[in-house]
């Protein structure tokens, strides 16, 4: 079995809905599932299971997986050409770019995926089966909605939290700028809320800094 493994992100807490799969062509299955609940910063693991035609063990068969921000979708796409589009137009991201399967004698396989969650949220991932064309031969999806961590008996400040929040959007999005100046709007909002004029001037300063960092 192959492992692999990438960083999953996203921003904002939504609730759960089942997306719909794509197509299966005769003699093909995938599914896609979660070992565990995810959690920001738990490392986690994600597989895909499927079959292909017993007698067609030896033709290559590939992987793909791509994860689309909620936004963006709520099924997914038909193929893995126009999951690449619509990843590159809401900057998503690729998990896994046509890995080679490996079935058994039977036509079985199974691929764990490794993933640690860097921001919560919803995010959909959509998986396909090719023999290198353009048409899917299996799809599937899964909805992950990605918990806060717990807390740590120490509740983060606000720049950390903005630190946070801007890590989640560049691991996620190709093009995060929009996405950072909502994290950076937000926390200057809260600190301009804070009770002291030190405590205030304090906290902008220190947002101002974390945003600045590449």
């Amino acid at each position: 079995m192959k492992a692999m493994y990438a960083i999953l992100a996203a921003t904002g807490v939504l609730a759960f809905a089942a997306p719909a799969s794509p197509a299966q062509a005769a003699g093909f299955t995938l599914n896609l599932s979660a070992s565990s609940a995810p959690v920001v910063g738990t490392p986690m693991e994600l597989e895909a299971t499927g079959t292909v035609p017993a007698e067609n063990v030896t033709t290559p068969y590939f992987l793909s997986l791509d994860v689309l921000p909620a936004a963006a979708a709520t099924t997914c796409p038909a193929d893995q050409a126009a999951a690449a589009e619509l990843v590159a137009g809401s900057g998503g991201t690729v998990l896994v770019d046509r890995e080679r399967e490996d079935p058994d004698a039977a036509g079985n396989f199974v691929t764990p995926i490794g993933v640690r969650p860097t921001g919560a949220g919803r995010v959909l991932l959509c998986a396909y089966l090719d023999d290198g064309g353009p048409a899917a031969l299996a799809g599937a999806a899964l909805t992950l909605d990605i918990k806060p961590a717990p807390p740590t008996g120490r509740r983060a400040t606000i720049p950390e939290e903005a630190r946070a929040g801007i890590r989640g959007c560049r691991a996620l999005l190709a093009r995060p700028e929009g996405c950072i100046r909502r994290v950076v709007r937000q926390a200057n909002g809260r600190c301009r809320r804070l009770p002291t004029q030190r405590r205030r001037v304090t906290c902008l300063r220190a947002v101002r800094r974390v945003a600045g960092r590449r």
